[in-house]
């Protein structure tokens, strides 16, 4: 028994909301002036005294079953009996959910290797965007760039993931390059009601991806609430409300970004000018009981703009410091109108079936503009402090200019309808559809790169050392092209879940799906067979194993058709894979604290790739399908009180990815026996001409280990207070020489560390009031973060320059440096 005040008694029975029987050792928090956690007995009971004339906030999470939370007016003196039925939930890969039909109790299986991400938290999140909490939370989820919502799966690049809100597909703007230029993802996490990830082995409901699904559930609001936030960098809000008696449940809300301050934390400095706004509803309507509709509306409008005026890097060793120093003139001008609206009609004539119809148009309008000269200095930096030109330039290693100029644009329309329906049939979950997509793109690409060193334009050498402009000036990088594509693609699904339980109590669920696609453009279509398998070895629902065994194929979108010379290849095959993942899921006590413990072992093999290489986040595609790769390796997740009453996660994971195209590369042998990559380097005569084929080379986002800890707590003695921390170590992924095939992903970028604190504050709470009133307002919360608290600086890319003595340099593109953010937020 747990005592608060000796007044009065919450009596707590916990039960499982299908089986009505009791649930053992269920974590359970308690609210009044302070907190604390005690857990349900043999009996699914738990006895707790209370101050009286006062309200309690109780809190339920437990691993298996959806997160209850509900507050209670408990008088003085009195025994409250509560009665606290759970539902089974996704939070789990593998669990079983009890399903009731006019005949039986049924239990079938709901989802296999899939993570439920909790965004009841104040995790520091340097863009504001809920894709960056995946870092934490998910498994195999990796990415170095803290500005980014872009993020890498198990070896795959962003193209490869899937999202969808309410069952909606979800794109980002297209013509993106930079991710300073990024702005707002689409989801807003003040109308999430829902979250769920899966790196792989997914159902086949889920679309035609190669590595993950996001499935974001939007909000169906019971009462009105609403929120509004302010901060340094901007600033959103939300309202919600239900009508007509619960038949009309909407949510609304408006956000807006600007990064100027953050992006002046880089080395290139200048005039930022960000403006991300956007604004969201979701409406749903119940018509009567059988027929209901809803609608998805988004409106983005995102524009950003930047004068450089300088920018120094300073890199090298200890004893060898070398400074690269850019001055610059010219401009950047970028404009990303995008808005989508969804429809959709839902027909359940009985508790056993329903169907669904949805209509979506998505409209893309984007434009990139940009025209910068940039004459830069590169030159060694004198290390001796005793030395009166100490930290100045002690040698120029060489100088040049170089100019980036585009007029691109994107515009494309969208409509998608898909038919999808769900019946229970005994033990059996069916769940099948169609998908068709209609597309109607246009993009204009205008662009060309100027290289000028020591007053000369530089010629583009191959690695025979055949030199092209010899006659003119050369250009690294040129492409001028219209692009028009109108396709339909075709979708189709077919997928069914049952178990079966065994008299020792064990379990053993299936999931065994089909789904076909078509393209009309490169008249391809592909059937991809998946399964997955569950079982639980034992009654108690604290352990349980999966296999998940799936074709994955990817239809080719606009711009993995471009090729490097900027003609389309419309005949390009899908990229495909097989996932094979073997799992785990345990319930677990660590000093005398509940924890959930997942791991998942995995290899994928894929062939017809479609190889790329990164421009920051800018993915170019060969637009080939030469490459075969595989992904291997094991991702490891804990969730738990790290802290006492305070959730807290750490991921680890261990990867492998690699590809290999087959092809040959010479190297020379000169007279001296000295072996060159490139002839035109070699001092004396070339005498020998060796082929030789690579194998395999590291994948663009081969990040070999990553480990990322979110944290949380509250200050001694002051439950008001709350500390959140995130750290992330992580390898540096891959990089080689531009235009150079031979030597591509070569190497790796530095270890990516970064240390992110803030510090939260419960300034306001009507619910520990004792004459609340008519009071709209519930609470206040202050916040106060700082980002890159150690200062560490991370490089996401690398600039080439060249010396006096045509030796190519690799200078750091940096991160973010230490920031500070303050925000406050009021919720209604």
């Amino acid at each position: 028994m747990v005592s608060f005040g000796q007044k009065s008694t919450l009596q707590l029975s916990i039960i499982d909301l299908a089986s009505k029987k009791p649930l053992v050792n269920v974590p359970i928090k308690i609210t009044q002036s302070r907190s604390q956690m005690v857990s349900s007995d043999s009996l699914g009971s738990v006895s707790v005294e209370v101050n009286g004339n006062d309200e309690v906030e109780i809190e339920v999470s437990s691993g298996y079953f959806e997160f209850y939370k509900r507050t209670f007016y408990v008088k003085k003196g009195s025994t409250k009996n509560i009665i606290i039925s759970l539902k089974s939930n996704n939070k789990v890969s593998l669990k079983e959910a009890t399903i009731t039909n006019k005949k039986k109790e049924k239990k079938i299986l709901q989802e296999v290797s899939t993570v439920q991400i909790n965004l009841e938290n104040n995790q520091v999140n340097v863009t504001g965007n809920v894709e960056n909490v995946l870092k934490f939370q998910a498994l195999g989820v990796g990415g170095n760039n803290e500005l980014s919502s872009s993020y890498s799966v198990r070896g795959g690049n962003f193209d490869e993931n899937v999202v969808y809100v309410n069952g909606y597909e979800i794109y980002r703007p297209v013509l993106i390059r930079n991710a300073q230029q990024e702005g707002l993802s689409f989801a807003n996490s003040d109308l999430i009601q829902n979250m769920k990830f899966s790196s792989g082995g997914f159902q086949a409901r889920y679309g035609d991806k190669l590595s993950s699904v996001l499935d974001i559930e939007y909000k169906r609001p019971k009462k009105w609430a609403g929120s509004l936030e302010a901060g340094l960098m901007g600033g959103k809000g939300h309202v919600e409300s239900s009508m007509f008696k619960g038949k009309l449940n909407w949510i609304a809300g408006a956000r807006y970004r600007d990064n100027s301050y953050l992006l002046l934390s880089q080395d290139t400095k200048g005039q930022y000018t960000p403006r991300f706004l956007d604004i969201q509803s979701y409406l749903n309507y119940k018509i009567t009981d059988e027929l209901s509709i809803d609608w998805l509306f988004y409106r983005a409008s995102n524009q950003f703009s930047l004068v450089p005026s300088d920018r120094e890097t300073k890199f090298g060793l200890v004893n060898y410091s070398l400074t690269y120093k850019v001055l610059y003139s010219g401009a950047e001008k970028d404009v990303y109108d995008n808005s989508m609206n969804g429809f959709g009609v839902q027909y359940k004539p009985n508790d056993n079936i329903i169907f669904k119809w949805n209509t979506s148009l998505y409209s893309f309008d984007e434009t990139q503009q940009f025209d910068i000269i940039g004459k830069y200095y590169i030159g060694e930096v004198e290390s001796d402090i005793n030395s009166s030109n100490f930290n100045n330039f002690k040698s120029i290693l060489g100088y040049g200019t170089y100019q980036n100029w585009a007029r691109d644009r994107f515009k494309g329309n969208m409509i998608h309808h898909a038919l999808s329906s769900s019946m229970l049939l005994g033990i059996h979950s069916l769940k099948f559809g169609y998908i068709q997509k209609m597309e109607d793109l246009s993009m204009n690409l205008s662009e060309w790169d100027r290289l000028d060193s020591s007053g000369y334009s530089v010629p583009y050498v191959l690695p025979e050392g055949i030199a092209y402009g010899q006659n003119g000036i050369a250009l690294p990088y040129s492409v001028k092209s219209n692009y028009n594509l109108k396709s339909v693609r075709s979708e189709f699904y077919i997928q069914d879940g049952f178990s079966f339980d065994f008299k020792n109590g064990s379990n053993l669920g299936f999931n065994l799906g089909l789904r076909i696609n078509y393209w009309n453009i490169n008249r391809e279509s592909f059937i991809s067979p998946r399964m997955q398998v569950y079982w639980m070895p034992n009654d108690k629902r604290n352990w349980s194993v999966n296999l998940s065994i799936g074709s994955y194929n990817q239809q080719p979108f606009l711009r993995e058709l471009i090729a490097p010379d900027g003609s389309m290849v419309t005949n390009l095959k899908p990229q495909k894979s097989m996932h094979y993942i073997l799992g785990t899921d345990m319930l677990l006590k660590l000093f005398r604290r509940p924890f959930k413990f997942t791991a998942e072992a995995y290899y994928k093999d894929l062939w017809d790739v479609n190889s790329y290489d990164y421009n920051n986040v800018l993915i170019h595609y060969r637009a080939n399908n030469n490459s075969k790769a595989y992904a291997m390796g094991i991702d490891m997740r804990l969730q738990g009180e790290i802290a006492k009453n305070s959730e807290s996660w750490i991921t680890f994971s261990l990867m492998q990815s690699k590809e290999t195209d087959g092809a040959f590369f010479n190297k020379y042998l000169d007279s001296l026996g000295t072996v060159y990559y490139n002839p035109a380097y070699a001092s004396s005569p070339i005498t020998d001409t060796i082929s030789y084929q690579r194998g395999y080379v590291q994948r663009p986002n081969n990040q070999a280990f990553s480990f990322n800890l979110f944290y949380q707590d509250f200050l001694p003695m002051m439950p008001n207070f709350k500390v959140h921390l995130n750290l992330i170590f992580a390898a540096g992924l891959p990089f080689g020489p531009p235009n150079n095939a031979q030597f591509s992903n070569e190497f790796n970028l530095p270890t990516y560390k970064r240390i992110d604190v803030g510090f939260s504050a419960l300034l306001y709470d009507i619910s520990k009031k004792k004459n609340q009133g008519k009071s709209a307002l519930k609470s206040i919360w202050a916040t106060f973060e700082v980002f890159n608290v150690v200062d560490f600086q991370n490089s996401v890319s690398m600039t080439w320059v060249k010396d006096y003595a045509d030796r190519q340099l690799a200078v750091p593109n940096y991160l973010t440096s230490r920031r500070i953010n303050a925000r406050i937020v009021f919720k209604f």
